[in-house]
């Protein structure tokens, strides 16, 4: 129940941001003085509204996010012409990109709130380079070590409370980094130097690899074995307050931004291990079937406070994802739409500067094929992401 309950309160908050995306385009057009007839949670038949001013709010039947509908927002759009001077594509190129841009803006704010909210519930936790365990490598099926088990840094001569110095002549600054290097060096025999006592030791040692429960091993994203060295990390927990939140949940969404954007960059790889055997959140992408079993299993373990920092962790970064994805330059994203108004913008004062025609605004029919294209793209990844969640569920991270 408490699984379901994961489910429901995620897909209830993605409904939401959309909606606050939408929000963010409504608000802005109303503020710049252009005419925005409707704002609609969901899609299809209407099931309720009402009419304030010039404008109909309401919900409709399928609740798969919202619109808002802005006079003359494509040139295929007859605006009458007493709406010509309030027409989007009438207004100064500025103020149309700020309410395109709007929407994504309202992602990044509620991803920002919610950090902020994260950091509140579950402060930071930060793994130092100093030795916590130094034990065996567990296969991905077991709860516990068992006998005959690797453990390489062990029998290499390393030792808890250890500070790991370098990783085969990689100098490490962070946790992060030694992961980067091991995974990079692979299960070939390796250097590993640590500071114990103020001294620098060094030591030799060769990573294991992770086996299922059948002994087959198991690979990354890259189709190359996983290998695993066999230690922990000392955790330095830190807790905030509504005050000394407010510069790290800043920090924590910059360092976000910048995973999300490797990310994308990484799709074309991960999307062809989707199906392969050991998927997980931290080597594979997922729809948002994916996304609400891992907000479930988030919600099913832990104290309280440790379930709602969790999904609401999850609620930031998928909102920081969107506002990102929707700012690419390409149609129908909103990112496309800016691209062509500063086409068209950068195009008319040529224009005038050469003392030509105004060429005027782009025709959006040409473009039709290659937005078809994209929305091809977009459709089949995303039924490619559900089949993967279905057929091979990412593991429980929790």
């Amino acid at each position: 129940m408490i699984h379901e309950l994961g489910w429901l309160l995620f897909f209830v908050a993605l409904i939401g941001s959309v909606c606050i995306h939408e929000a963010g385009h409504f608000v802005m057009a109303k503020r710049f003085g252009m005419k925005a007839t409707q704002f609609f949670a969901g899609f299809g038949p209407t099931v309720w509204s009402f009419q304030r001013g010039e404008t109909e709010y309401g919900i409709k039947a399928i609740p798969a996010g919202g619109f808002v509908k802005i006079i003359g927002m494509t040139a295929l759009e007859e605006v009458a012409p007493e709406d010509e001077p309030r027409a989007f594509y009438k207004q100064k190129a500025w103020k149309r990109t700020v309410v395109l841009a709007a929407g994504s803006f309202m992602h990044f704010v509620i991803a920002l709130v919610l950090f902020w909210a994260v950091l509140l519930l579950l402060g930071t936790s930060k793994a130092t380079l100093t030795l916590d365990q130094v034990t065996c490598v567990k296969a991905t099926t077991a709860d516990t070590c068992t006998a005959g088990s690797a453990a390489p840094a062990k029998a290499a001569g390393i030792l808890p409370g250890d500070q790991l110095v370098s990783y085969d002549g990689v100098a490490l600054k962070s946790w992060a980094d030694l992961s980067k290097a091991v995974a990079s060096k692979g299960v070939a025999p390796a250097t590993v130097v640590v500071t114990r006592g103020g001294q620098l030791k060094t030591f030799t040692l060769t990573p294991a690899t992770l086996v299922d429960k059948n002994g087959k091993v198991v690979t990354g994203t890259d189709g190359k074995p996983t290998p695993k060295i066999g230690v922990s990390p000392v955790i330095h927990s830190t807790s905030y307050n509504v005050l000394s939140a407010v510069p790290e949940s800043f920090s924590l969404f910059g360092q976000t931004t910048v995973d999300t954007v490797q990310g994308l960059g990484k799709l074309p790889s991960a999307i062809s291990h989707l199906f392969d055997k050991g998927r997980s959140a931290d080597n594979s992408p997922a729809s948002v079937v994916g996304v609400g079993k891992i907000a479930g299993d988030a919600v099913a373990v832990g104290s309280f406070s440790d379930r709602a920092g969790t999904l609401l962790g999850i609620v930031a970064s998928l909102n920081l994802f969107v506002g990102l994805f929707n700012l690419l330059p390409l149609l129908p994203l909103d990112g496309g739409h800016i691209a062509i108004l500063w086409f068209e913008t950068v195009r008319s004062r040529l224009a005038r500067l050469f003392r030509r025609p105004d060429p005027g605004r782009v025709d959006i029919a040409k473009l039709t094929p290659a937005l078809y294209a994209v929305l091809i793209l977009i459709v089949g990844l995303s039924v490619t992401l559900i089949a993967a969640d279905i057929v091979n569920p990412i593991a429980n991270p929790f």
